[in-house]
Parts: C-alpha cells; structure tokens; sequence
C-alpha cells in the first residue's frame, strides 16, 4: 500500500528588521534554535491572535530546524505532557492541521516555510511568536521574497501610473514612515480602528507625478508591509517607445508546488520529515533566482553554521536551569 501524499506549497520569506530594512549580516539561526530546543515547553508558549501557540527545535539531518504549533478546541496537534507533535512519531492516527514547519537557510536571513493546512499559523505569527520570545536584541518582520525578475521591472521602470494595495488590519505603527500610503493607511486606521484598507492612487500623465508615484512602488516592493498591491509600470524599450506592464506582487512571490508524503507504506506518520525534504528540494530549484540561499542539504557542516555572523545577536540570557541528575537535555522551568 502506497503512503498518502497531498499537494503543498513552499514559500520564501526574508526576515528584516522591525522597520523593514534588511540586515546587513545574517542571524545564526542555529545557535538559536538550539537554544530553544532546551527550553521548557512553558516557556516557548505564547498568546496570539487569541489563540496558544508553541514553537518547537526540531533536529533533522544536522540541523536544526522550527515548528511551529497553534492551539484549537477541537483537536490539538501538541501533546502538552510529553512535549511531543501528534502525527509524528506518536500518533499517526490523529492527524494536524494546524502545524507549520520553518527551515532557517544557514548563513542567510532566508527561509521556507510549508503550511500543515489552510489553518497553520502563518508567517505573521511566526514574526509575533519570534518578536514575543525575545530572543533578538529586537524586533523582526519577516516578508515574502519577490522574483527577482519582477523586482527587476519594477526598479528599472522609469515611472507608474497606477497602484493598488490593501494593508492588513493590523498594520503595525513602526512601518508608517516606509511610503505615504503605509501613513495614510495607518492615519486611517487611527480614526477608524483596525480595520482593513484598501487604496487606490492614478496620475495624470505628467511626467513628474508620475515619477512619484513609482518612488511609492518601489517603497512598497522594498518593505513589502502589504496584504496585496498591484502596480501598472511604464517602461521605455529599446525603439524608445512607451509600454505599459501590469504586475502583481504577491502572484510574483517566490514559491514551489510540492508533494508532501503524510504516512508511508506501512502507515507511519513522516510528515515532518517530508515537509523538511520539500523545503530542501525547493530551494536546490530556486537557487537561481535568489542568490542569497545556499544549498543545505547534507553539504551544510553544522560548525559552518554556528560560526556564521549576525547584524542581530542573541539576547544574553541564562540557559534553563538542568536539575541535578537529571538528563540535559530534559530542561525544567527555571
């Protein structure tokens, strides 16, 4: 009997600073998650969206990688006592939906990200969860990578004459400063409340309007603080004629389709696993468009990894207290 397998999708995001910028140097993602692998499940608690979510280290082929688990009445995907996944090892019969999995790409402030199902924590949560852990010397955001070709069209147009964009409802204070319409949404959202806005900007065919108007299209693909945004771009070709191109930032994300493997043959639950090998799979095929990932697979040794700088550095905090006697990697809340 075959294993059950179901379609997925994979996809890339960069993790900025607060204020959007990218980092100059790269975080040691796993100098981090090793040190939230000996962290109670208590402590990797925390409350968003009103619901419980945990983050959990999850080692695989020498590296370290994030899983990350929300809380539902129905049925839970984290077994509280034993501080294990349900649908892995323990109980393939009881499956997840609300389990994502992250893999941090060493030596890089990239990763991939694979949704458990349509009710996972998305990547939103995933910056709270990191943002409330407190384990960077500060606050992250974390966007979806752009192709680089559409990226490309629109920092070589020579000027716009439309742009469309909706910002969440929780459209975070420290982004208003990005362009003029990140402040008009959130003036907005000041008289209103939390509500979700919608723009929409045209100029006339003046030539320094719009000029203006791609400055805020290129702040927006820069930041990428957005839920959707839709840009017409004029370019000049090589006759020195004037066309007109549509693009659609977020049908331009970087992803890759995939198969993950639920059960195998003989029934036993290789989700994570399956999930992991996606993701690495997928960023072998994406090399070419995004420079900053490297392979990691095997190839990747793990002191390479650790010995890797950071513009960002772990918050100097005492390591859960151990017990005596007990085994260490059995942590207990301090």
């Amino acid at each position: 009997m075959a294993g059950k397998r179901r379609n997925a999708q994979i996809s890339f995001y960069q993790v900025r600073s607060a204020t959007g910028e990218p980092f100059g140097d790269k975080v040691n993602w796993q100098e981090l998650l090793s040190y939230i692998s000996e962290q109670s499940i208590e402590e990797r608690r925390h409350f968003i969206n009103g619901a419980n979510h945990w983050g959990k280290s999850y080692h695989y082929k020498g590296i370290w990688h994030l899983l990350l688990a929300r809380k539902r009445d129905e049925v839970s995907s984290l077994d509280l006592g034993k501080d294990e996944l349900i649908d892995t090892e323990s109980d393939a019969s009881s499956p997840y939906v609300e389990v994502t999995f992250i893999h941090f790409i060493p030596k890089t402030n990239s990763l991939g990200l694979v949704l458990g199902s349509n009710a996972a924590p998305r990547v939103s949560t995933l910056a709270a969860w990191i943002n409330q852990h407190q384990v960077l010397d500060e606050e992250v955001e974390i966007v979806p990578v752009i192709d680089a070709r559409v990226m490309e069209k629109i920092y070589s147009a020579k000027s716009a004459k439309l742009v469309k964009v909706t910002f969440e409802a929780d459209h975070p204070d420290r982004i208003r400063q990005s362009s003029a319409l990140a402040d008009a949404a959130y003036r907005m959202q000041e008289r209103i409340g939390d509500v979700e806005i919608s723009l929409e900007l045209k100029v006339a065919p003046s030539p320094r309007e719009r000029r203006n108007l791609l400055e805020e299209v290129q702040s927006l693909a820069a930041t990428r603080d957005f839920k959707k945004a839709f840009a017409s771009l004029i370019s000049i070709d090589d006759d020195g004629n004037e066309r007109t191109e549509a693009v659609d930032f977020l049908n331009n994300r970087l992803t890759a389709k995939a198969k993950i493997t639920v059960t195998d043959k003989d029934g036993k639950s290789v989700r994570v696993h399956s999930a992991i090998d996606a993701i690495y799979r997928a960023i072998e095929n994406k090399r070419g468009d995004l420079p900053e990932l490297a392979s990691t697979l095997d190839k990747i040794v793990i002191e390479q990894a650790l010995s890797a700088p950071r513009a960002l550095s772990l918050k100097q905090r005492p390591r859960p207290a151990i017990e005596a006697g007990s085994d260490a990697s059995d942590p207990v809340t301090p």
